[in-house]
């Protein structure tokens, strides 16, 4: 007996294969054993094959970090055989030039003493190779040597000015400088999502205030000394065991546009704390503990299990500490969104994370799709947000336009608020459990997500302003929309269907006085139902009776009702779930004699 045949069933997805697909971009692994992850990496990474046969110059990996914990122990013939979770994360050099964080690519394998196992391989911000291409880097190097150092000092000029000017705008006094000692200024390739790779000039700068710190990494534009923005760490000499992370956002079911009071202040459950190479995560109640007293760098930052916050208009909100606590404390939309989004898509997360842990998921699902999920703010357009198929994007308030680019007299608000968050997080959830197959399904359960978590039926109320002034709406489940007369519509206006029968099963199982909390019901018979991966608006009200049957339930009436008030196909009766291959033969759809 080999080592792994005790683990073979941890490797495989349900269906019994041992394939799995990726988190982003990358063609399905097939899970053999490696000796060597770099291997599992693009090459070369950056460019495709046509690129390739241009000569492109192929990025080269290099370790950034690793780490490792035990995740299983199963009995082989010559003992227990632990086996390993393990993530190594590389960076990349192009030219002798390294490329800035922001692009990595990530392996994670499952590991015994022996073998390694890929799991998941995931890129993140890599250029193209005419991007690369694009780069004059052996003219910038000669620029910045031939100035003799004049250049590099202007370029780091930037962020000892901004530095002081935040300590004397908060009242402060502190000498800031460049730390060249312990992580030198260079040049490096940044590519942002959305953005051409540039050539920047990159420093740490620091401050000799020990009890209002600072660290910062300044990213400045080599051709353009206007365009910068840097990352904000929070650091301390001294490192306490615990401390508490809250922040500032838009309060659940409102927007930048609501009336006044729309903001509330709390903790930040499940954020990403670091002391040196030590992580931890907060709890629900924002508080971090560290096992043992400790000195080194403590750092927040709006990262979880669930979601990174990338700020598309420029820095990061940084966060204040006092003592051993931090604050998020946001200033205008652009650092509100960062911090509400965060706060949302872990909220959103907690709610869904039961789903992804049914021993029910379908053979095709991917529930490390949502795993640290990009989550992208502040995107230069306007009134809308989107799910990519592998992270979450909302936009910045401005005039909505129309299809051919005219304002339409309305002003959309921030989208990265609460009822926006849970309704493209719904279409990831769609997507993880097995590909969206079907937009106008994907709509309405988008809006589901949001109606079960919010337990209204209006749809992110604040979503635009109109001329008038007015504040109104997205959408309203609570409608009386019919099927099949959406059945060809826009997507949107298709899923108000869907959104329809939700919010009518809702109000009828708290009529009937159902058993449990209302929302609680009807979130488990429509998450039972996403979980069967539906193909339509029909076949998700469908599986819903189909769950509620086989789990033992008694909501066929309230179900029916649900599905009647909307012209929704259902069940004749009960009995005809008991043979599930023969349902379609028992199906009243509207305009039948008996519906």
């Amino acid at each position: 007996m080999s080592p792994l045949e005790g683990l073979t069933k941890l490797y495989k997805y349900p269906d019994g294969s041992k394939e799995i697909e990726e988190k982003l971009s990358r063609p399905a692994q097939n899970l053999e054993a490696v000796e060597n992850v770099e291997t599992l990496l693009r090459s070369p990474v950056g460019v495709n094959a046509a690129e390739a046969a241009d000569n492109t110059t192929p990025l080269k990996p290099f370790l950034r970090s690793s780490a490792q914990m035990p995740i299983a122990t199963a009995q082989g013939a010559e003992g227990p055989v632990v086996r390993n979770e393990a993530v190594y994360t590389y960076g990349y050099t192009y030219k002798e030039t390294q490329l800035s964080e922001e692009t990595s690519q990530q392996v994670v394998t499952h590991e015994t003493p022996t073998i390694k196992r890929p799991v998941i391989v995931s890129e993140r911000n890599v250029p193209s190779g005419q991007e690369l291409n694009s780069l004059e880097i052996e003219q910038a190097r000669r620029k910045l040597q031939e100035d003799r150092g004049g250049l590099q000092d202007q370029l780091e000029q930037i962020g000892v000015d901004k530095s002081s000017q935040d300590y004397k705008d908060a009242g402060l006094k502190a000498n800031v400088y460049v730390d060249r000692k312990n992580d030198p200024p260079r040049m490096e390739i940044r590519k942002l999502k959305g953005k051409p790779a540039r050539l920047v000039w990159t420093y740490i700068v620091r401050s000799d205030n020990l009890k209002f710190p600072l660290r910062r990494r300044f990213f400045v534009d080599i051709d353009n000394r206007d365009d910068y923005d840097y990352k904000d760490y929070v650091y301390g000499v001294d490192a306490p065991t615990g401390g508490s992370v809250k922040g500032t956002f838009w309060s659940a079911h409102k927007s930048g546009f609501s009336p006044t009071p729309n903001t509330e202040s709390g903790p930040l459950a499940n954020l990403r704390v670091t002391r040196g190479n030590q992580v931890v995560f907060t709890g629900p109640d924002g508080s971090y503990h560290f096992a043992g007293p400790g000195t080194g760098t403590i750092a927040v930052s709006l990262d979880s299990p669930f979601c990174h916050i990338v700020n598309q208009a420029g820095a990061s909100i940084p966060a204040v500490r006092t003592g051993a606590d931090f604050n998020f404390n946001p200033s205008g939309d652009e650092q509100f969104a960062q911090v509400t989004s965060f706060k949302y898509v872990n909220d959103v997360g907690e709610f869904t994370k039961a789903l992804f842990a049914s021993p029910s998921l379908p053979v095709n699902s991917r529930p490390h799709l949502l795993d640290n999920l990009d989550v992208f703010v502040n995107l230069d357009d306007t009134c809308n947000a989107f799910w990519d198929g592998e992270s979450l994007n909302f936009f910045i308030s401005g005039p909505c336009l129309d299809q051919v680019g005219n304002p339409t007299g309305e002003v959309g608000v921030n989208s990265a608020f609460s009822d926006v968050v849970f309704h493209e997080y719904g279409h990831g959830i769609d997507d993880a459990l097995g590909r969206i197959l079907d937009g106008g399904y994907s709509e309405g359960f988008g809006d589901a997500v949001a109606v079960l978590i919010t337990r209204d039926h209006l749809i992110a109320p604040g979503w635009k302003k109109r001329s008038n002034g007015n504040v109104v709406h997205l959408r309203d489940a609570k409608n009386n929309v019919q099927w099949p007369d959406v059945q060809f519509s826009e997507v949107h206006r298709k899923g108000t269907a869907y959104g329809g029968f939700v919010w009518s099963l809702i109000e009828n199982l708290g009529a009937a006085n159902s058993s449990g909390d209302q929302f609680e019901v009807a979130k488990s018979l429509i998450m039972g139902a996403a979980l069967r991966n539906p193909t339509s608006i029909p076949d998700a009200v469908l599986k819903s009776f189909l769950f509620d049957f086989e789990s033992g339930g008694d909501h066929y009436e309230v179900l029916k009702a649900a599905a009647k008030a909307h012209g929704l196909p259902f069940p004749a009766n009960r009995n005809s779930l008991a043979s599930p291959s023969k349902l379609s033969e028992n199906l009243l759809s509207k305009g039948d004699p008996d519906y």
